[in-house]
């Protein structure tokens, strides 16, 4: 009867040769990663990609010698509960001198809060074209994409700033979509409201020229409205809700932007929630609708 074989040897040489492997693999998880990120950077920002319907137009701006702005492609879109219902483009000329009050629009992602979409107001006096004047910066989305917070890190979205009619941006989140919409009127001077007109104007012009991308942490909805009112004078330090964008209103109000800087938040924000006044106004539309829910507060 032959004796029973010994087992192979785990000494030196099978350590080595797991050495090997491991070598290997780490190396190709290197030289993938670092391929993936000369893909990206190669990557540049253009306008001429085939986008959804409601960001397929880039809009422009110009100051004018009197002063006054003229702006192309202000998407006057009106909205049921089931999507658009009517699409307007316009252009119109608007003089900053006329603008009495900027209001701030949180939009809580429904999965979870503590990330939000946020788009800023400009009203406007009673002799404008169009009281109600809203900018929100976005992901520019192709036809059929879907948004996503991850994709939004690496160059899948270039950045657009939409000026539409107030109503079409609250109506859209607040009816269209079933989100829910908290506005505040901004502690401002009439001064500080222009000077951040101006400054979206001026990037507006910007990305028409050079467009360049959006990214979900260094330059989303929230971190570009607070990077533009700091270039205005504002004093907005840095904070977690440049990121976890659902808490920007609780930081402004900390910071005294949203008045009564004393009094409770939380009532603040149970009284700046729009969606029982967009409700029962859903069948306006323009500066009709944005005076109506301004007039049940």
């Amino acid at each position: 009867m032959a004796p029973p074989t010994a087992p192979a040897p785990s000494g030196p040489r099978n350590g080595r040769r797991a050495g090997r492997i491991l070598r290997r693999v780490l190396l190709f998880l290197v030289a993938a990663a670092c391929l993936a990120a000369l893909a990206l950077a190669a990557r540049t920002a253009r306008t001429d990609r085939d986008w959804a319907e409601e960001v397929s137009r880039q809009p422009t701006a110009r100051t004018m010698v009197d002063g006054t702005v003229a702006l192309n492609d202000v998407r006057e879109w009106d909205y049921d509960e089931n999507g658009p219902i009517q699409r307007i483009w316009r252009n119109r000329t608007y003089d900053p001198r006329q603008l009495t009050a900027l209001w701030f629009n949180l939009d809580p992602f429904p999965a979870w809060d503590g990330v939000a979409h946020t788009f800023l107001t400009f009203e406007f006096g009673p002799d404008a074209p169009q009281r109600y004047l809203g900018v929100s910066v976005e992901a520019r989305k192709q036809r059929g994409q879907a948004y996503s917070g991850l994709k939004g890190l690496f160059r899948q979205y270039e950045l657009l700033h939409v000026w539409a009619s107030e109503s079409d941006l609250v109506k859209r989140r607040g009816l269209y979509l079933g989100e829910s919409v908290y506005q505040y009127r901004l502690d401002l001077t009439d001064a500080q409201i222009q000077a951040v007109f101006r400054a979206f104007v001026e990037q507006t012009q910007d990305l028409s020229r050079q467009p360049r991308f959006y990214n979900t942490l260094l330059g989303n909805c929230t971190s570009e409205l607070a990077r533009t009112i700091r270039r205005t004078g504002g004093e907005i330090p840095w904070h977690f809700s440049y990121y976890l964008t659902g808490y920007a209103d609780r930081y402004l109000h900390r910071l005294g932007y949203i008045a009564p800087a004393a009094a409770d938040f939380t009532e603040i924000r149970q009284e700046a929630r729009m969606n029982s006044r967009i409700l029962a106004h859903a069948a306006t539309s323009g500066d009709v609708f944005s005076d109506a829910i301004r007039r049940l507060r």
